[in-house]
């Protein structure tokens, strides 16, 4: 995956959230979570974290979005 492909994959994930799609979003989220260990970007990472778990938040699956 390019760095262009991995930011259109967390806007998408972005745009899924805003619309409730929080099990779509969380698949997004995932997949970028990935691109974020292999290119070794902290930053991202932690954001792509922060996302999932307020997905699973929103889900109201407060253990998942702990861990």
């Amino acid at each position: 995956m390019t760095r262009d492909e991995a930011i259109a994959l967390f806007e998408a994930a972005q745009a899924k959230q805003a619309q409730c799609d929080y099990p779509g979003c969380i698949a997004d989220y995932k997949t970028f979570l990935t691109y974020c260990r292999q290119v070794e970007n902290k930053q991202w990472e932690g954001t792509a974290y922060c996302n999932i778990g307020n997905a699973y938040d929103s889900l109201g699956d407060y253990q998942l979005a702990l861990d």
